[in-house]
């Protein structure tokens, strides 16, 4: 019996490597051994996996992860940026599987064509991301100790704001804000300055702009995952960007993304400021685990059909 793709524990970003099989099993093998000696990948245990520089991948193994279900991109250094995935953009190589359950898909559609229930939708992913923060911020373990979540009357007045709401507009100038001070609480937190947000600046990783650039790829790889078991097309968003192909990606990678790689960022580069090893890989671990810890996928398998249910 196939382990549901809500349940799968692994997700791999592999540098300097050669995908192939070996002996029926997908094996991962460092690109410069010549002993050939390699890690056995579980791809029915494994929801997505990216690919960074040096690496290749043979047509025999993209065959037994697509009959796995398990989705495949190519990426730069340290899981950024994504190079090449499937349009639209940034949605992953998924397999080429028409026997999905139609449902949720038809639902979608229903929702999308109806401005009123597309921002039902959107209400409905914003508050699971307030929800997420509360969860993630006390409840994993970063390392260091972090500020506490919004919480209270300012969280109360939030949520009143979200559910009051007259349009997609007005919910993106709460996010704004929301995220803002979030940013805030942790600059304040780790002594950080005013800190600003900076996407791909080439920033060292005591900077946290370098550190929510790769976690965020990987939430982004989860929410790919998640539509593309449920067979809705990346492109039909609700929240974000109108005009960007992918969007939708977005809006369900946000439900995570504040309660774990937010914190994670700030936290890791506070530890690497007061002389801890950091890397690549091993921001990467931490995220990964804290999204195991999180049960991030089942999350967001779980919030995302609650909305289409709830909204249809």
């Amino acid at each position: 019996m196939r382990l549901l793709p809500s349940k799968r524990a692994h997700l791999y970003v592999l540098e300097r490597a050669r995908i192939v099989v070996r002996d029926g099993r997908v094996e991962s093998i460092d690109a410069a051994d010549q002993l050939t000696r390699g890690f056995n990948i579980p791809i029915a245990n494994t929801s997505f996996l990216l690919l960074g520089p040096g690496s290749s991948i043979t047509q025999e193994a993209v065959r037994l992860l697509r009959g796995e279900g398990v989705c495949i991109g190519f990426c730069g250094a340290g899981g950024t940026p994504l190079l090449a995935a499937q349009d639209p953009y940034p949605d992953l190589l998924t397999p080429f599987d028409a026997y999905r359950e139609p449902r949720f898909l038809q639902q979608w559609i229903e929702i999308w064509r109806d401005e009123a229930k597309r921002l039902a939708v959107a209400k409905h992913l914003f508050l699971a991301r307030l929800e997420r923060i509360e969860h993630g911020w006390t409840n994993l373990d970063f390392g260091v100790q972090i500020p506490e979540p919004p919480s209270g009357q300012e969280l109360k007045a939030l949520i009143r704001s979200i559910e009051t709401a007259n349009s997609v507009s007005e919910l993106l100038g709460h996010e704004g804000s929301t995220t803002k001070k979030l940013y805030k609480r942790m600059s304040e937190q780790f002594r950080l300055g005013d800190f600003t947000r900076q996407t791909r600046a080439g920033l060292p990783l005591t900077d946290p702009n370098t550190l929510l650039d790769q976690g965020n790829y990987l939430a982004y790889g989860l929410a790919s995952v998640v539509l593309w078991c449920l067979g809705i097309p990346p492109a039909l968003a609700v929240f974000h960007g109108k005009t960007r192909r992918g969007a939708l990606v977005f809006d369900l990678a946000d439900v995570i993304k504040d309660g774990v790689i937010l914190p994670m960022a700030f936290a890791s580069a506070h530890r690497a400021i007061k002389g801890e090893e950091l890397s690549k890989k091993i921001f990467r671990d931490r995220c990964v685990q804290a999204f195991d810890d999180a049960k991030a996928l089942d999350t967001l398998f779980a919030t995302l059909i609650e909305a289409i249910d709830a909204c249809s």
